[in-house]
């Protein structure tokens, strides 16, 4: 009977037979680029994560419910369903699968596809770690290069010789990889930043390239669950005091992204060079039900210091990673930062709790100039958290929480709870309350704020099938900042709303609308020492198209935006075109956009396909044409190529960026190769 699901459904989802990529980059566009109010850097890490899952797929027989949850688009009555079903048929001989799993309609099925595989359990036992690592079809190597072909302000004479670009303006990416699901995975990243140089100085840790990451993990080895050596990240609870980057925002996902999955360690392979650790992790099973990790890190980071009687201190860190130029070499690596912890965890069933511990210290005090809004900002060489954390889980609702206090500061706690009310009905609440003296350097809760710290608020969200072709997903969030913050000076409160309705009449074409409005007080601009607030309200309007019909893919989108502050109104709205051919071994891909903005707040970002496993969500700024047109060609199995340009034209400037980065005239034209071979 088993045998005759899998040969039926081998003929209906003829769709996952489709690229993965294809399928990965929608995804991408549903889950990460509608946060288009976030901050780029924090949008690229975010994505960079989700690709993870790409490059290093979930093993549906080994998936754990925690895993399933990182995916986001998963209901908790799904989840439920998958897990149910594999206890009662045993082990999935194939994704197509899929489609006899309760509940799991075409999209769900669609969307997971690109992101699982199912392993071969005998080759992994015949085969020792190392002939699994050197075993072919477990590895995979990118070489990516890339440059704009205007010349920036950096290059030239115009920039003195403190902040003239020292290197190249030619960006150079390596990753090489070697991994199997719930197994081992070992890998290095090189990247040089367009204006960095090429050079070895072990001191720093440049050797030919400015960033280098590599780690080893080993995976279900006996007791030992879990081990990395080299880079990291750590994500345990809901994030309050070991978040990780998997986090979503909020106009994600109306449902599940108020939720942080417990998936532990995991390597840090991304050139983001900033929010990881540098050390060893390990997790130890010690019986049936607990669970010991510890961690350690050590590593230099950027930051400003200022020179006192007293010694150095830390003004401000610097996250961009750039080291172009004198100025930006001058805060290169000059801090050490040394982290322990640990996390005791406890499993039974339905139940999941655990203690974690968090000590950071610096080799410089951290002393920022006071001003108005961060009289509670952190000082001092160290800081020590500690927190607990929950999961239960009954029938088709998770309870979750996480309470957490700075020893010398204040506290922070989460709580919430996410369900299914029918298999058509979600619902979420969630209640956060982060005090302004509460300090932890790699949270990633759920937040209005970029940082855990000075806000409280409550969210619902839902979602509702009527059918497979009709979907309504909703949120209201209502928060407030007790304190002083960033362009606000003064306590202050504010809400936002989101509804989108999808619509899929087949799995060839689907639509979607999407309406939100925010509302967020910040300072009016004055002269006087009395800063007054106003309310600004951002409202955003989405329209979306994508169709596939065999060779052809279609995506036609519009995006609207106005914003209201202090008596003043002003807008943005992109038209945007992308069209996808598919002819043997050529992929051809092009979007084409007329976008007009009237101002910064109005600025608008859509997501682009880009080349495997990098990223793209420009940021359309005043009134132009951006263009855009990819070609991918696989000379075999395990060779790809591919090329990329982008130009984007301004009909209002005659000067594009500012400062270092800026370009004389109205025109930026980029271009890209990669080249991935699969081995």
């Amino acid at each position: 009977m088993k045998t005759l699901a899998i040969i039926f459904t081998f003929f209906t989802i003829t769709v996952l037979a489709q690229d993965k990529e294809t399928n990965f980059n929608r995804i991408a566009d549903e889950l990460v680029a509608n946060e288009s109010d976030e901050d780029e850097a924090v949008l690229e890490s975010r994505y960079e994560n989700l690709t993870l899952l790409l490059s290093n797929p979930l093993d549906l027989n080994k998936v754990t419910v925690e895993e399933l949850r990182q995916l986001y688009f998963l209901s908790e009555h799904q989840i439920q369903q998958f897990v149910k079903y594999r206890e009662e048929q045993g082990q999935l001989l194939s994704i197509y699968e899929l489609q006899a799993v309760p509940d799991f309609d075409q999209h769900t099925i669609n969307t997971l596809a690109p992101l699982v595989t199912v392993v071969d359990e005998g080759e992994r036992i015949n085969a020792s770690l190392l002939g699994r690592i050197i075993d072919p079809g477990n590895a995979y190597l990118i070489l990516r290069w890339d440059k704009t072909l205007e010349t920036k302000k950096g290059f030239t004479n115009a920039a003195d010789s403190l902040q003239r670009y020292v290197g190249s303006d030619h960006k150079f990416f390596t990753r090489l990889r070697s991994a199997i699901p719930f197994d081992y995975s070992i890998g290095f990243t090189f990247e040089k930043d367009a204006g960095e140089k090429f050079q070895w100085n072990p001191r720093k840790r440049k050797f030919a390239a400015d960033y280098n990451s590599a780690h080893i993990q080993l995976i279900n080895k006996g007791r030992l669950t879990n081990f990395i050596l080299g880079d990291y990240q750590a994500q345990f609870g809901q994030g309050v005091v070991l978040g990780g980057a998997f986090g979503l925002g909020k106009s994600a996902e109306t449902i599940t992204t108020v939720r942080r999955p417990t998936i532990g360690f995991m390597p840090h392979t991304s050139a983001g060079e900033s929010g990881f650790y540098r050390g060893v992790a390990a997790t130890f099973q010690v019986n049936k039900n607990l669970k010991v990790s510890a961690f350690g890190s050590h590593i230099y980071r950027d930051a400003t210091l200022n020179d006192t009687d007293a010694g150095s201190e830390i003004n401000a860190f610097q996250y961009s990673g750039f080291h172009r130029n004198a100025n930006e070499q001058r805060s290169e690596r000059v801090t050490e930062e040394v982290v322990a912890g640990s996390v005791l965890q406890y499993s039974r069933k339905s139940f999941d709790a655990g203690v974690v511990v968090q000590h950071i210290t610096f080799q410089h005090p951290i002393v920022k100039e006071r001003n108005l809004y961060n009289q509670f900002t952190f000082t001092g060489t160290e800081n020590l958290n500690g927190g607990i954390f929950y999961n239960y889980t009954v029938n088709n609702f998770c309870l979750f929480g996480e309470t957490a206090k700075s020893v010398k500061g204040g506290l922070a706690t989460v709580t919430g709870v996410i369900g299914s009310l029918t298999p058509s009905l979600d619902v979420s609440v969630l209640y956060r309350n982060y005090g302004e003296s509460y300090y932890s350097f790699y949270a990633n809760p759920f937040s209005e704020n970029t940082q855990a710290q000075n806000e409280a608020g409550i969210y619902w969200g839902i979602k509702y099938k009527w059918n497979r072709r009709w979907m309504l997903s909703s949120y209201f969030d209502l928060f407030r900042f007790p304190w002083l913050g960033f362009r606000r000076y003064a306590p202050a409160s504010g809400f936002e709303w989101l509804s989108r309705l999808t619509f899929q009449p087949s799995r060839k074409m689907s639509l979607f609308l999407q309406a939100r409005q925010a509302h967020k007080p910040r300072n009016i601009a004055q002269e006087t020492t009395q800063h007054q607030l106003a309310n600004g309200r951002k409202t955003n309007l989405w329209a979306s198209l994508t169709y596939a019909e065999g060779m052809l893919r279609m995506r036609t989108r519009i995006q609207y935006s106005t914003f209201s502050f202090d008596q003043k109104t002003s807008d943005g709205i992109v038209l945007l075109q992308g069209l996808g051919f598919e002819i043997g071994k050529l992929q051809l891909t092009a979007h084409y956009a007329l976008f007009q903005t009237d101002d910064f707040d109005n600025r608008q970002y859509v997501y682009e396909n880009d080349v495997y496993l990098a990223f793209s969500l420009p940021s359309y700024d005043g009134n132009g044409i951006r263009s855009m047109f990819m070609a991918q060609y696989s000379i075999s199995k395990t060779i790809s190529v591919y090329a990329r340009f982008a130009r984007t034209y301004y009909h209002d400037k005659e000067e594009i960026g500012s400062g270092l980065e800026s370009i004389t005239g109205n025109t930026k034209n980029d271009v890209k190769f990669q080249a991935v071979l699969r081995f």
